[in-house]
């Protein structure tokens, strides 16, 4: 059966932002097949969210409502099985107008680029640009806002794919969850909508693709707050009787293994992760990024599953205790003891 998707009007109050749902007739939400929405034709300006939600969460809302981003903080979970990729004339935006003739045979040609490798998109054009609708190969779970900075960092890195491999170039806000598209065969404004479509709306496959290195860092590039470093404990400040050299503890663990792979002028290198061992395969795209002032850590950023929510004390774990000294040493680090810190956190 085709994945499902949340159809629901533009005009419905998000949850929590508006406790109270807007009262009109064309605001109802419903939860049905994918390909059913695609395929139908609608008599209102229906639009769809990748997103739907566990029963447990209308147990949290009160109701089902269209959901908004801190909703992810209140005990709501969705799942997402599916991305769709929005195209627009960037003149046509602009100008508040249709997409432009020529605009459309350049799009067309592109998608037909992507499609010739990665077929069994459902596509659609619209006024403005067109949509690319791809099923996941695996359904993913939102069950807080890292989940949520997870998905929008993946998003975009397809996004930069698109964009270097065939000239696709995709909407990267798009990359917000809760981010709602018009169905193609809707009523707006009073008229009926028909824009041409590719593909089988019942048969959509799942998109599988190996971004590279030069993928992340133009996805860096186009939304830096989706690859934002997790932010340290502030309880290892303070602890040094002398300078560091500014690299930190990690780095020298990881350069003493032969781990550094690049270093960057802003301070970061790219690395292999110390767990890569329970990577899938797949690109090796993982971060360290300096100490803040007055830390002496430092942060590794790994974008796989298995590396999610790490924290410092846990990328030390991969290291031994000789390990730790020598690299204490080599970046000026006098007696850390992140066993008695962790301890003093713990304490009531």
């Amino acid at each position: 059966m085709s994945a499902l998707v949340t159809v629901l009007s533009k005009f419905a109050n998000s949850w929590p932002k508006h406790r109270v749902p807007l009262e009109r007739a064309d605001t109802a939400l419903a939860v049905g097949p994918l390909g059913d929405a695609l395929a139908r034709e609608w008599d209102w300006d229906a639009h769809f969210v990748s997103w739907v939600a566990t029963p447990e969460t209308w147990v949290v809302t009160g109701a089902p409502r269209r959901l908004g981003r801190a909703a992810l903080d209140r005990g709501v979970v969705v799942e997402l099985a599916h991305a769709v990729f929005e195209c627009d004339d960037p003149v046509a935006h602009q100008l508040k107008i249709p997409a432009r003739a020529e605009w459309r045979d350049q799009w067309r040609r592109a998608i037909a680029r992507l499609l010739s490798e990665h077929p069994g998109a459902f596509v659609y054009e619209t006024k403005g640009g067109g949509r690319f609708v791809y099923e996941l190969p695996a359904p993913t779970v939102l069950r807080g806002d890292i989940d949520g900075q997870k998905w929008r960092r993946d998003y975009v890195i397809a996004v930069a794919y698109f964009a270097r491999r065939f000239g696709v170039v995709a909407d990267k806000s798009c990359a917000d969850w809760t981010r709602y598209f018009r169905l193609p065969r809707v009523t707006r404004d009073g008229s009926r909508q028909d824009w041409p479509t590719w593909g089988d709306p019942q048969a959509i496959r799942q998109l599988h693709l190996r971004a590279e290195q030069c993928d992340v860092d133009a996805a860096r590039s186009l939304v830096p707050t989706a690859f934002r470093a997790p932010q340290l404990a502030r309880a290892f400040r303070g602890h040094t009787r002398a300078s560091t050299t500014g690299r930190g503890i990690l780095y020298h663990l990881l350069r003493a293994r032969g781990l550094i792979a690049d270093e960057f002028e802003d301070g970061s290198c790219a690395v292999t992760c110390p767990n890569a061992a329970e990577h899938s395969v797949g690109t090796d795209a993982t971060r360290l990024y300096p100490p803040r002032p007055g830390e002496e850590v430092g942060a590794i950023h790994c974008y796989h599953d298995h590396c999610t929510g790490f924290t410092a004390a846990k990328w030390l774990s991969f290291f031994t205790d000789e390990e730790k000294e020598s690299a204490r040493s080599a970046a000026g680090v006098f007696r850390l003891d992140l066993t008695g810190i962790l301890a003093k956190r713990r304490a009531p």
